[in-house]
Parts: C-alpha cells; sequence; structure tokens
C-alpha cells in the first residue's frame, strides 16, 4: 500500500502555538509543550516539528471551513430529530 507524501511545506516562518516553546534537539527546532493527561497530575512533554505544526494548522483550517460550510448548508436544523 502506497503512502501519500505531504507537498513540501514552508517552515521558515512557523509561530509557535500557545503554550510551546522551541527547543533545539539534535540540532533541529521542536517546540515543547508539558501538560497533565486528563484524570492525573503527572506532566508529559509533547514535542512538534515545525512541519507537524504547519500541518496542524492546515487541517484546524480545513476543520473549520468544513464546519463553516456545513453550517451555511444545513442551518441549525440539519441532523436534528425530535
Amino acid at each position: 500500500m502506497a503512502v501519500a507524501t505531504a507537498p513540501a511545506l514552508q517552515t521558515a516562518s512557523v509561530k509557535a502555538p500557545s503554550g510551546y516553546k522551541a527547543k533545539t534537539r539534535d540540532g533541529i527546532t521542536v517546540y515543547c509543550k508539558n501538560s497533565a493527561k486528563l484524570g492525573t497530575r503527572f506532566k508529559t512533554e509533547t514535542c512538534l516539528t515545525a512541519e507537524q505544526i504547519t500541518l496542524l494548522d492546515r487541517q484546524s483550517d480545513r476543520d473549520r471551513d468544513q464546519l463553516t460550510k456545513a453550517q451555511t448548508v444545513c442551518g441549525a436544523g440539519c441532523g436534528h430529530t425530535n
């Protein structure tokens, strides 16, 4: 099974998401955040590369666009049964 690769991303001007701090690991800049999972007080560090942040931003934009389209087409009553 072939895996599709993402097109080349421009990651030079990546803005770190809120709460993330830039760190360098093995010569690569990553953006890390410490947070506790729901139901525990133990914090874990989550790190993303600039490419991952760019992909997440694009996915968020697509999700927001799809939601807006669904609201425009269906209005408030689409999919509701009483």
